[in-house]
């Protein structure tokens, strides 16, 4: 097997520095990967989005699965991390999708927290065939957590295809 690369400073890798798996193919989604993010507290803590509206948890020191569910009506666009306490505790994962929601879920809980609606929604009444034109129908494409040092702190960023940025504020119910 080939050597770790080399730390970004240019030095060698010390052994065990977190190269527990030399290479792994990990088959968590039977489409495109469209969205990749590690959380921001635990370095072996990985969430992969598809275009068929899966996200999946999954710790990728153990290659291992922890999660995956369906949180979008299609492709998922982009994933942010809410922290809501120090070392992940309490942690939320937002994803945007071309469904025009924003979903917030805990991934600890594998479960949604956002409600039936999700936490932004452009298109409420939802496709329908006949009716709904392919030219109307909005999605949400950029998504960024504001930092912990922002006036925002704890608010996502969400960017529509409508030339909208939409400041969304779970705490508000």
């Amino acid at each position: 097997a080939p050597p770790p690369p080399p730390a970004i400073d240019g030095s060698a890798p010390t052994v065990g520095a977190g190269w527990a798996v030399e290479a792994a193919i990990l088959r968590l989604h039977p489409r495109r990967i469209t969205a990749l993010d590690f959380a921001p507290w635990a370095d072996s803590l990985t969430v992969s989005a598809d275009k068929r509206g899966y996200v999946a948890v999954w710790d990728h020191d153990a290659v291992t699965t922890r999660h995956t569910a369906r949180v979008h009506a299609a492709n998922v666009n982009a994933l942010a991390w809410l922290e809501r306490g120090g070392g992940g505790a309490g942690a939320l994962l937002a994803s945007s999708g071309s469904d025009g929601r924003v979903r917030l879920w805990d991934a600890g809980a594998q479960a949604t927290v956002d409600g039936d609606a999700g936490l932004l929604d452009l298109n409420p009444g939802g496709w329908v065939q006949g009716v709904t034109r392919e030219a109307d129908w909005l999605t949400v494409q950029g998504l960024a957590a504001c930092p912990p040092s922002s006036p925002a702190a704890g608010c996502l960023l969400a960017g529509g295809s409508d030339g909208c940025v939409y400041v969304l504020d779970p705490r508000a119910g």
